[in-house]
């Protein structure tokens, strides 16, 4: 099958429709910040990925991927330094997101599951609940709820974040004013009934 998907961060990588992983990335040294040891990495993980198969969706961070499999667990590669490649007992997953040092995932319940770096409480996200859609970012989780309320959880030095009274955690922010994402984001449909965030 053809690519069905791309995502990128220091390298690009591809699902393809028959649910198989591949990675690109540049071997030619176009900038200071390229390093020999980057090419090493990344033929280390394009060696990991390969033997994965029956992948339905992909997220990846500067250090590590995530691949969301059809019977709705998780496979990881890269790197595992704060523990976010642990995934393996994660079940019923029907979205995943990297993040920088940190893994969420959302359940079929609607619970968000996450691992690996908390230094801002970025995973400290398991009181959410009827969760429709997780992103996770540099040091942050993002998700919005069936009633259409965003949850933020990590680095508060945002301006636009407002304490969440229902949620027990000195870290759990809704965001005041949201037009912003709303305009910029949109929710959608996928093909298993989920909500996807694009």
């Amino acid at each position: 099958g053809g690519i069905g998907e791309i995502s990128f961060s220091t390298a690009w990588c591809y699902l393809t429709k028959d649910g198989k992983v591949g990675i690109l990335y540049n071997t030619y040294a176009t900038s200071d910040d390229y390093k020999e040891e980057d090419e090493h990495y990344y033929e280390e993980i394009k060696e990991e990925i390969s033997a994965w198969d029956d992948i339905v969706d992909i997220s990846v961070s500067a250090d590590h991927i995530l691949g969301l499999k059809s019977d709705g667990t998780v496979v990881a590669a890269g790197n595992n330094d704060s523990g976010q490649c642990s995934v393996n007992d994660w079940n019923n997953i029907v979205m995943v997101s990297a993040g920088k040092g940190h893994s969420v995932g959302l359940n079929s319940e609607g619970k968000v599951l996450a691992c690996g770096a908390n230094g801002y409480g970025q995973t400290d996200v398991s009181e959410w609940k009827n969760i429709i859609c997780v992103r996770a970012g540099g040091y942050g989780t993002l998700a919005i709820n069936e009633d259409g309320r965003y949850y933020y959880q990590g680095n508060i030095e945002f301006k636009n974040v407002a304490k969440i009274n229902d949620v027990d955690s000195d870290n759990s922010y809704a965001l005041e004013d949201t037009q912003d994402i709303k305009k910029s984001s949109s929710i959608q449909n996928s093909s298993n009934g989920y909500k996807k965030c694009e």
